[in-house]
């Protein structure tokens, strides 16, 4: 899917995968460019912050 859409796009772009379920992607990680199985939570976090 990675490759169709970047040669749908005609560039490259950074693939992050997040997630507690992005362990399960490791066949994949060579892909990844960043793997951050906190980061939805952590913007959760920053939007809570803000609205408080």
């Amino acid at each position: 899917m990675l490759d169709r859409i970047q040669k749908e796009m005609g560039r490259n772009f950074k693939v992050v995968a997040t997630g507690g379920l992005s362990s399960v992607l490791t066949p994949l990680h060579e892909r990844f460019d960043e793997v951050n199985r906190h980061l939805t939570l952590g913007g959760l976090r920053l939007i809570h912050e803000r609205l408080k």
